[in-house]
Formats: C-alpha cells, structure tokens, sequence
C-alpha cells in the first residue's frame, strides 16, 4: 500500500453518544492499533477486541467502533505501535513478489512515524550539541532527591540538593523581597506572608493567650488583622473578627463577639455586612444577640418568640424611624349631656393623634350592642392634651347620625359609654 499521511498517532473528543471514529492512521493489523481514553484526568486503556472493533479500510486507515461510547469531553488518543520485526524470510534464487517488498518497505515507514512522534514529544538536545566528538556532556542517573541541573561550565548535568542550586550553597531563608519567605520553617513562613501565626494550624485544642493575633498586625491601627482570643478590646478595627467562648461552669457559656466593619457611635453610619450564625454545643441556635440592644430569632424571654427583633431605635438609610406608643380609656361612663372626664396618659409629651368613640350598650337609633360611633368635635365633642394629661368637653348634646336613616339624633348618655385612644410617634 502507499503511505500519503505522516500520522501514527490521531485525538477525538467524545460526545456520550458517537461510538464510531475514523481515523488518519495507517494499520497493517487491528491488533497494531492502540487506545486509552482520558476522562477527567485520568488515563484509561482500552483493549482489542474486548473494548472495541477495528475495520481496516482502503488503503489501510483504521476505522473504531467502541462497545461503549467514550463521555462527554473525554479525550480518546489513537495510536500506532507496529511490532518491530522482519516476518519475511527471502531466499536465494527465489522469486520476489511486489507485494511482499511493499509490506517489508511500509512497515519500516510505519515504523519510522512512530519513532519520529516519540521523538517529537521527548526532552532532546539541541542541534547545537555535539553528542558524538569528545568529550560527551555528562547525564548521571537519576538520584534520590536530587535536582537535575545543568553544570555551571555547560558540560553536561549533575544531581544536586536545592540547598546547592549553583554550584554554591544557597542562602536560606530567601527574602520576601526576593521572593521567598524570610524563614525557615512553616509556622515562620505564614506570619511572614501575613496569612497566620506560629498556631495557625492545630492538631489540638489551644488555648490563645490574650489578643493572639493571626494574620498581619499593625501596632498602631491593626488593619485586617484577625483576634481570636480576649473578645473585651474596646479599639475598632477594620476588618477584625474577635471571639471567645468560656465554659463558665454548669454547661453556661459566654456569649462569642464578632466585629466586622469599622464601628461608629453614629447609627446608620457602620459599613460592611455579616451573616452570624450562633452555636451552642455545636448546634446552630435561634437566637442571634447583639450588642444587648437586638435579639433575632429568640424563641422565649423578652424577644417575644422566633424572628423578633428588638432594639431601642431603628434607622433607614441614616434616617430614624418612627415607631407609635399607643394608650386608651375604655367605657367611660357617660353622666350626663353635659360631659367632661380627664385622665393621666402616661407618656413623657403629649400624644400625636387622639380620637373618641361612643360605644352602645344598649340598642338604639339602630345601633346595636357593641357597635361604635365616631364622636368628633362637629358631634359637639372638644378633646384637649398637655404633658401629663388629656381631657374630654361634650357640650351638652350627644349628637349622632341614626343608623339605618341618617338622620340627625340625640343619643341616650344611659345607653352608651365613651371609649378614648391616643397615640405618640417618636419622631
């Protein structure tokens, strides 16, 4: 057969569905042929006939059906391993077929493709590099933790320890400046970078003295640092974390602190966000505490059951939001026509809104028990306030609108009772 291509090794991506793969690859037998598959990173062969089928077409590329198509993005390599014998045995005075020279000729070309791909993909030297004349650069065999560098006069190789890279002892530690860690064990190395301390990792229960700091620490600001330790420093921090849990005898436990952010004494001024997550025992709990001033999620106690939330003033965008306090009187009787009550209401100013009702106790003008009526000052109604006390005016009519005909009536004072509510926003 001719050989037109040059190709002893092909690479196909598979899809999970396609079993079939033609190929560039000249074969004189299926057997010549060799696969693995390489599916997320890992190197797996493939074996003939087991794993696959080969059809050898004209003239002579190989043609695979796999049993099993090859995953989604793994990578199939196809290569060509043609055995190196001579199975023609020519004899004197015996007649030479074509043919049998062709198949002698190709299997040295085959070979010769083959030998050239591992070349190709191998560590090689130079052209430059004379092997042959003398002397030969050195290679010494590999060595038991050693490096393979190149000599310093450019002979050849040699083995050495990364302590002796250039023919010289190496200075160690190396800088940060230049690269290295400035030490010369692991725990050093770290607070060196600024990513720990000589406790960053533990293989046991610690107990950190006071402000253990873990990361890098500035003595006049701090910056970024991490204090795990003494959670009772009043300084704040950008980006600090602090915490402690003691076991305060009896299975109680300290409560843990944690800053995030640089904190201000002006509400609504604080940056940075954090999700906190409290445990006890190792097991999440559903309350939240912060600073003693706001409870999340507290499923007994003042927090009034889980997600309240508690605090003693609350801002949006900077700005103080304003929560009522509500108080109220409630089935005042009614003496006469000409009425008047007053009575302390209890909060520190005077209320912001405040309002009367009528409440019927007994049927009438179509009211029902029960029902209420707004009592407003075109009823003949005068409400007043000041600090401590608010006050009611009727001047002499108890004039309502009847239910059912809205017509204009007097109501009965023995048949209702006067019900009052007021309210004060802290603005």
């Amino acid at each position: 057969m001719t050989i037109p291509l040059s190709y002893a090794r092909n690479v196909a991506t598979g899809n999970g569905v396609a079993i079939g793969f033609a190929t560039s690859i000249q074969i004189k037998a299926p057997t010549d042929l060799k696969i693995y598959w390489i599916v997320d990173g890992v190197k797996i062969p493939k074996n003939y006939p087991a794993d696959y089928d080969v059809l050898i077409t004209t003239p002579g590329f190989a043609m695979v059906t796999f049993n099993v198509a090859p995953p989604s993005g793994s990578i199939i390599v196809f290569y060509r391993q043609t055995p190196s014998i001579q199975a023609t045995d020519f004899v004197t005075g015996s007649v030479l077929k074509a043919q049998t020279i062709e198949d002698a000729l190709d299997r040295l070309v085959l070979r010769i493709q083959e030998i050239d791909d591992r070349v190709a993909r191998a560590i090689a030297l130079d052209d430059t590099v004379d092997w042959v004349a003398p002397p030969k650069p050195d290679f010494p065999p590999p060595a038991a933790n050693r490096l393979l560098v190149g000599k310093l006069d450019g002979s050849g190789w040699e083995n050495r320890l990364l302590s002796e890279l250039g023919g010289v002892p190496l200075l160690v530690p190396v800088a940060v400046s230049d690269g290295g860690t400035g030490a010369t064990t692991p725990a050093a190395a770290r607070l060196n970078l600024g990513i720990g301390n000589a406790s960053l990792v533990w293989t046991a229960e610690q107990l950190f003295p006071t402000q253990t700091h873990v990361g890098y620490s500035d003595t006049s600001s701090d910056p970024g640092v991490l204090v795990v330790g003494n959670a009772n420093s009043t300084s704040t921090l950008t980006g600090r974390i602090q915490g402690i849990a003691k076991n305060t005898g009896g299975g109680q436990f300290t409560p843990c602190r944690i800053d995030l952010g640089r904190g201000s004494d002006t509400p609504g001024s604080e940056s940075g966000w954090v999700e906190i997550v409290n445990r006890r025992a190792g097991v999440p709990t559903r309350e939240v505490l912060v600073d003693g001033g706001l409870v999340v999620g507290s499923p007994s106690g003042g927090a009034m059951g889980l997600g309240t939330v508690n605090a003693a003033e609350y801002y949006k965008d900077g700005a103080l939001l304003s929560f009522p306090v509500t108080g109220g009187l409630s089935d005042i009787p009614i003496s006469n026509p000409d009425f008047e009550y007053s009575a302390s209401h209890g909060l520190s100013a005077p209320p912001s809104i405040y309002e009367a009702y009528l409440r019927c106790t007994s049927p009438e003008h179509g009211y029902s028990t029960g029902d209420r009526v707004t009592f407003t000052a075109s009823n003949g109604l005068t409400i007043w306030a000041n600090s401590t006390n608010i006050g009611i005016i009727v001047d002499g009519n108890l004039r309502i609108r009847h239910k059912t005909t809205g017509a204009a009536v007097t109501a009965s004072a023995s048949n209702w009772t006067m019900l009052f509510r007021w309210i004060r926003f802290f603005l």
